[in-house]
C-alpha cells in the first residue's frame, strides 16, 4: 500500500453540514406535528401501522427518530468541542478548562437527551415544593438555576470569543434553552391544566423540540466554523499499538527528510 493509498481525506462544509441539519430537523418536526393531526382525525379508525409511525417520529417522546437525531447533533457538539479544547491546550491558549467544559455539558446533554435524566427530578422537586401550573415540571426549577450558575462561569469565556462565535452562541443559547425552559413552561402548564394528549400539547412540545434541535444545530456549526479557523487541517493517526505508532513515526520523518539528505 503506498503512502498515498494510506491516507484519506475527509472535507467538511460547516455551512452546508448545518444547512442540511436544519433542514432535517424542521422535516423532522412537521412530520412529527402532522402525524399526530392526521392521528386524531382518524380516531378510532387510525391503522395500527400509522399508530406505529406516529410513535417512532413522535418528537416529544423517547425511543424516537426525532429523539435519536438530537441527541446525536449534541453528542457531534461535544466531540467538536473536544477537538477544539485539545487543540487549545496543545497551544498553552487560555480558557481550556471551559472549552473541556462545554464538551462535557454536551456530551452529558446528549445522554440526557436519549434517557431524560432530567425527568428524575420531576417528582422530587415539583413534590418537595407543590409546584404548579407553568412549574409543575418540577425540574424546570433546577434547569433555571443551572442555566443561571452557567452563563456566570461562562460570561468571561464568551467575551473574549471573536464576534461572530459570540453572536452564533447567543443564538444557539436562546433557541436551546428559550425551547427547553421558556417554551416547556408553556407546555408544563398545559399538562397540569389538561394532561398530555392534547394536540395543543403535542403543538407546543413539538415547537419546543424543535427550538432545541436547532440550537444544538447552531452550536454545532458555530464550532465547525471556529474550527476551520483554528485549524483548517486536522490529522488523525490510528495505530494498533505503541510499535505501530513508532514505526508511523519513522515513516513520517523519513518522508519529511530533504530527497539530498541520506540519514546518518
Amino acid at each position: 500500500m503506498t503512502e498515498k493509498e494510506k491516507r484519506f481525506t475527509l472535507r467538511v462544509m460547516a455551512k452546508r453540514v448545518g444547512l442540511t441539519l436544519g433542514i432535517i430537523a424542521v422535516l423532522l418536526a412537521g412530520i412529527s406535528i402532522t402525524g399526530k393531526y392526521v392521528q386524531a382525525a382518524l380516531g378510532e379508525n387510525s391503522p395500527e401501522a400509522f399508530d406505529i409511525f406516529v410513535r417512532i417520529f413522535n418528537i416529544n417522546r423517547e425511543l424516537s427518530i426525532p429523539t435519536w437525531y438530537v441527541s446525536s447533533v449534541l453528542l457531534l457538539g461535544g466531540l467538536t468541542s473536544m477537538v477544539i479544547a485539545i487543540i487549545k491546550r496543545a497551544r498553552r491558549e487560555p480558557f481550556v478548562g471551559r472549552w473541556f467544559g462545554l464538551a462535557a455539558m454536551f456530551i452529558y446533554f446528549s445522554a440526557d437527551e436519549a434517557a431524560e435524566l432530567h425527568e428524575y427530578l420531576t417528582e422530587p422537586i415539583g413534590e418537595g415544593l407543590n409546584t404548579t401550573g407553568p412549574l409543575y415540571f418540577g425540574w424546570i426549577i433546577a434547569g433555571a438555576i443551572a442555566v443561571v450558575i452557567v452563563g456566570l462561569i461562562y460570561f468571561r469565556f464568551w467575551l473574549h470569543l471573536p464576534g461572530y462565535m459570540k453572536r452564533l452562541y447567543l443564538l444557539a443559547a436562546v433557541l436551546y434553552v428559550g425551547g427547553g425552559i421558556g417554551i416547556e413552561m408553556i407546555g408544563s402548564n398545559l399538562w397540569y391544566l389538561e394532561g398530555g394528549s392534547s394536540l395543543t400539547y403535542s403543538t407546543v412540545g413539538t415547537v419546543e423540540e424543535l427550538f432545541e434541535i436547532l440550537g444544538a444545530v447552531v452550536f454545532l456549526y458555530a464550532q465547525l466554523v471556529y474550527l476551520t479557523r483554528l485549524a483548517p487541517v486536522i490529522e488523525l493517526h490510528v495505530h494498533a499499538g505503541a510499535a505501530e505508532a513508532v514505526r508511523a513515526s519513522q515513516e513520517a520523518a523519513a518522508l519529511e527528510q530533504p530527497a539530498d539528505q541520506t540519514p546518518a
